[in-house]
């Protein structure tokens, strides 16, 4: 009788053991995932083990199974690793008459998050409003620490992908109205035959009319310094209106990401530069911080001295700064050999942080990348109203976002920054969790943080 008992016993308390066992895994993974995206920069801090402990006593309260109390063991293998083990036991019932009190209970788990190559496109409003202050900090010096506090996330996954032969870089696309990327294209793309407006005045009547300028001294001559590295957009049509679908028009070359220019000094595949001395008619310009290709920034201060060069001015064309994040990404075109979709041997996955402190707005005479758009029309096909014309620039951001998004690994993330999240913003982003508004500074670095805690996925290693 003795020894049924004793099997019987030994099955009761070794499936409760099981049982408890089972339960305590899942506690340790639960808590091993939430203190995994509470951690940055690989340390254990307070805010990591209070998150874990509070997942962990979620799943296993201190006593379930009536085990003895534990107090959860964290490491970190590696600064993208949170490791846990966790010792408990539990009593037996009926093998206790046969001097087995207790059952050693013995957990581990690990979460980390995981890299391939990763290239990160910061798309950054730089317009004139980004020169006023929220909270008493101006809203450019808030957008420098952000894009600090994602480097200073991601930089111990950058060392980490290096030390096994892969790459993080970024890529910085400022804009305003136009973009600054003339002098990072060959001169052969630059058109150097292309019209201007000049004025012709009686009295003070004035009108405005497109003259054929040959323009090569600013970009390979004698006033080549005059020339800042702003372009305006290769030929488009003027048949995209706010109502139009997402498909881009065949002659619509601003927009086609693909296409690399060829043709003379007057081709319009090729990107005229954004020459304001030349330019009659205007009633602003402005050329902001020179983008910067894909590349490895090495330490913070490469990264500090980047951010600290951009400059608000300008209005606010999204469209032109999105075709450009889009242009430095792509796969095909003329940046083809920055974007291979493996390196050594591994894929890379590409993410666009587009951040706007405003809704679109244009103007008029205002000289953009499309000129001016009252006399040359380059938009509208001959300008009507403010509210038309920002409704044609909107669908071309809509456009690019929609191409942008049907290529294979982009991801898009869209930050608004004391602004109201307009529709086309909202859409833009890659899902709906993807787009975030944001009030103050505080804000705007906790979202670029938990973008950079969000770019590798988390998961479970064992």
């Amino acid at each position: 009788m003795i020894p049924l008992m004793a099997i019987i016993g030994g099955g009761v308390d070794t499936a409760r053991g099981y049982l408890a066992k089972e339960r305590l895994q899942q506690a340790c993974d639960a808590g091993s995932l939430a203190g995994r995206r509470a951690m940055s920069n690989g340390e254990l801090t307070a805010l990591v083990r209070s998150e874990t402990a509070k997942f962990i006593d979620f799943n296993f309260p201190q006593e379930s199974y009536k085990t003895a109390a534990f107090t959860p063991n964290l490491s970190t293998p590696d600064p993208s690793t949170l490791a846990i083990s966790i010792d408990t036991s539990l009593p037996t019932t009926i093998m206790a008459l046969f001097g087995y009190h207790r059952i050693p209970l013995h957990v581990e788990c690990e979460a980390s998050q995981n890299f391939i190559n990763t290239d990160v496109m910061l798309v950054l409003d730089t317009t004139g409003s980004m020169d006023d202050k929220v909270n008493g900090v101006k809203k450019i010096v808030a957008l420098r620490e952000a894009v600090m506090a994602l480097y200073n996330q991601l930089k111990p996954i950058q060392t980490q992908l290096e030390s096994h032969q892969m790459r993080l870089r970024y890529g910085i696309v400022p804009y305003s109205s136009t973009v600054n990327v003339g002098k990072l294209l060959p001169t052969s793309y630059i058109r150097t035959s292309t019209p201007y407006l000049v004025e012709s005045c009686k009295g003070k009547n004035c009108s405005y009319t497109n003259t054929v300028r040959d323009v090569s001294a600013y970009v390979t001559g004698s006033s080549k310094s005059l020339w800042g590295g702003c372009i305006e957009e290769r030929a488009t049509v003027s048949t995209i209106t706010g109502s139009s679908n997402y498909s881009v028009p065949a002659n619509a070359l601003d927009l086609n990401l693909s296409l690399v220019p060829s043709g003379n000094a007057s081709s319009t595949s090729k990107w005229p530069p954004y020459l304001p001395d030349l330019q009659a008619g205007k009633s602003q310009s402005a050329c902001p911080t020179e983008a910067t290709r894909l590349k490895t920034f090495a330490t913070a201060s490469d990264m500090q001295t980047a951010v600290n060069k951009l400059t608000p001015d300008g209005g606010t064309y999204h469209d032109i700064g999105m075709i450009w994040g889009g242009r430095f990404l792509a796969r095909d075109g003329i940046f083809a050999a920055d974007n291979p979709a493996t390196y050594n041997g591994m894929r890379v996955n590409r993410h666009v942080i587009f951040m706007t402190d405003g809704i679109l707005d244009t103007g008029a005479t205002l000289y953009s990348a499309y000129g001016v758009e009252q006399y040359q029309g380059r938009v509208s096909g001959g300008y009507s109203t403010k509210a038309d014309l920002n409704a044609r620039h909107r669908k071309r951001f809509q456009i690019m976002c929609n191409e942008l998004k049907g290529q294979p690994d982009v991801t898009i993330w869209v930050i608004g920054f004391d602004t109201t999240m307009s529709s086309e913003l909202t859409e833009c982003a890659s899902s709906p969790d993807k787009a975030v508004s944001t009030t103050n500074r505080d804000e705007l670095i906790d979202q670029f943080t938990l973008i950079g805690k969000n770019i590798g996925a988390l998961r479970l290693s064992q």
